[in-house]
């Protein structure tokens, strides 16, 4: 099947990604994600639902200590991000599998991953979305929730190992049900577009089989009134910069 790609830059050009011109692009909730690693980062890091590579291929650019592996079930976006890890020089700490991450693999072992990352699906088939398979990328299945698709990741995680992901934020106290007795040390920065909105999403780290409590952060403002980026979020789209209330955290 022939796909039109476009190639888009981030970080000021430091990220170079091809990806298809319709259906599911990157934006900021994966560079985002991506910058909620911190500068101890190191060890395995598996990212779930890795699509063409923006997520891992950031990690492993920042963090040369790691080794990222991708799981993407769609055969053709994986193939994709294989060349974005070349094209970005990476290919050698970033491997991306082709694959059903609910089916037992040993790619994805059960606690085989110090770090679990997800930019999750999270529409609902049920909502109206037309068949375009690119859009349905985006879309859980029918009988999986967003809790129970970061309750699968977090199968993935070593002992004392963390998840890291991003989603909207009425899935939050379903996800924070789901972490109870689970996890800890759980770290919840609320996503909003401007000062005084409420936010949309939030990003979520915690750490597997511990019990410390939860930490609110405060929220991340994505824009000034005039519409462009505060200086926090220009600092990590533009320059590729960690998220200081993660790097403190966590």
């Amino acid at each position: 099947m022939s796909i039109e790609l476009s190639q888009d830059m981030f970080w000021g050009g430091q990220i170079i990604l091809e990806q298809p011109t319709t259906g599911y692009r990157v934006g900021n909730d994966a560079v985002l994600l991506a910058a909620s690693t911190t500068m101890r980062f190191t060890g395995s890091v598996l990212d779930v639902g890795s699509g063409v590579g923006a997520v891992g291929l950031m990690i492993a650019k920042r963090h040369e200590q790691v080794h990222v592996s991708g799981v993407e079930r769609d055969e053709v976006i994986c193939d994709i991000s294989r060349q974005n890890a070349i094209v970005n020089k990476v290919s050698t700490r970033f491997v991306a599998h082709a694959g059903d991450m609910f089916v037992q693999d040993p790619r994805w072992p059960q606690e085989g991953f110090d770090h679990v990352v997800t930019n999750p699906p999270f529409f609902s088939r049920r909502m109206g979305l037309n068949e375009n398979y690119r859009t349905l990328a985006r879309s859980l299945d029918q009988d999986i929730t967003l809790a129970q698709w970061l309750f699968r990741c977090m199968t993935l995680v070593r002992h004392r190992g963390w998840l890291r992901a991003i989603f909207p934020v009425q899935a939050l106290p379903e996800v924070l049900g789901m972490l109870s007795g689970r996890a800890g040390n759980i770290h919840c920065l609320p996503l909003c577009a401007r000062a005084g909105d409420r936010a949309t999403r939030v990003l979520l780290a915690a750490q597997r089989n511990v019990k410390t409590s939860m930490s609110l952060l405060s929220p991340l403002v994505m824009h000034q009134q005039d519409g462009s980026y505060t200086a926090e979020v220009d600092l990590v789209l533009r320059n590729g910069s960690l998220l200081e209330g993660f790097e403190q955290a966590c």
